[in-house]
């Protein structure tokens, strides 16, 4: 019987991503975690599993296309394992082959919601956990004792109250609830009124510069280099597109302060030296970036104002107890900034450990 794979839920805040490979054509016979596509995100590149076995009937998708979850990817002929069994048992029943086609013909739509069924109720499950799960930032310090209180929330819990929910995906969404912005005020660029990150950015900005009007907050449009020589231009990947709109974001909202010392640092190279054996056996290499992450932890721990946000939809400074730390790490694909969790509860060997782990993940993909 033919089922419609749908692309899953592949992790958290992930909505969408590129197709790099379908791996698949019609007519070939799948196998259930059987690898379909590779997928980039806005993190990784990864292969979607099947989660059914059959026949191919029909691909949807093809390279290069950017699609979402709960799109359908691809047409599968789940019912001719199942059907084949009954089939070759008919002939040696003293029964009329007649008989034997009408508890086929039951039997079969009780098959497909067997193995379709649980695709649903586990995506809701995985969305249910990712809107409860605490958030990177101040949004964990923001959001705890007043869940149903931000804006987005409030937003998508009473659409026949305040009317048609507003025209925005759910990354843009997202990004508004965690800078405090009720989604409703926002005035969309889109086709159709539809709200981008950069609308989001700008409304924040237009609040913030007490009346610098809409003019300062809108980006610049680049020049016609093409005046002065050839040029070329590539479409962005996902992780490109995404290193911009984080650092763009960061620039926008985080003061950026430079500062310069010298310091002895013999006692420090002294203490990488008698440590490094135990790292090496703890599958690390102690650098002077892992010393300098519980550095960092440790001024961070007696200067918190240096850890904290400013909400001013409330008036109010976040002062963040937990300590996490990205570290840029080269990659083929671009700088990718993989984070440390709680950097402030382990010692130098363990955080060793953790960041050639986290390097070799962001180095493969």
């Amino acid at each position: 019987m033919p089922t419609d794979f749908t692309l899953p839920e592949l992790g958290e805040n992930i909505t969408a991503g590129d197709v790099v490979r379908v791996l698949v054509s019609p007519g070939d016979s799948v196998a259930k975690d059987q690898p379909l596509l590779e997928l980039e995100t806005d993190k990784a590149t990864i292969e979607v599993p099947s989660t059914v076995a059959g026949t191919v009937k029909d691909v949807r998708v093809k390279q290069g296309e950017r699609i979402k979850v709960g799109q359908v990817v691809l047409t599968i002929d789940d019912g001719g394992a199942a059907a084949a069994p009954k089939a070759a048992a008919a002939p040696k029943s003293a029964e009329p082959a007649g008989a034997k086609q009408q508890p086929q013909q039951a039997a079969e739509p009780e098959e497909a919601p067997r193995q379709t069924a649980p695709s649903q109720p586990e995506a809701q499950q995985v969305d249910n956990v990712s809107e409860s799960r605490p958030r990177r930032g101040e949004v964990v310090d923001i959001s705890r004792g007043a869940r149903a209180t931000p804006p987005a929330a409030a937003a998508s819990a009473e659409p026949v109250e305040q009317g048609p929910p507003a025209p925005a995906a759910p990354s843009v969404r997202r990004l508004a609830r965690e800078l405090g912005v009720d989604i409703r005020r926002v005035t969309g660029s889109g086709p159709g009124g539809r709200i981008s990150n950069e609308d989001v950015q700008a409304f924040v900005r237009n609040v913030m510069s007490s009346g610098g009007g809409a003019s300062q907050a809108a980006p610049s449009a680049l020049p016609d280099f093409a005046k002065w020589g050839e040029v070329e231009r590539k479409p962005m990947s996902n992780i490109r597109r995404k290193t911009a709109e984080h650092l763009s974001n960061a620039w926008n909202q985080i003061p950026h302060v430079t500062q310069h010392d010298r310091a002895d640092i013999t006692a420090v190279e002294e203490l990488r030296k008698k440590y490094a054996p135990q790292a090496e056996k703890a599958g690390g290499k102690l650098t002077m970036t892992a010393i300098a992450l519980k550095i960092i932890a440790t001024a961070l721990g007696r200067f918190p104002q240096f850890n904290a946000s400013v909400d001013m939809a409330r008036n109010e400074i976040v002062y963040r107890k937990s300590v996490h730390v990205g570290v840029a790490v080269d990659t083929p694909r671009g700088l990718l900034v993989p984070v440390l969790r709680d950097v402030d509860r382990k010692g130098i060997v363990e955080l060793a450990a953790d960041l050639a782990k986290l390097s070799e993940k962001a180095r493969g993909g």
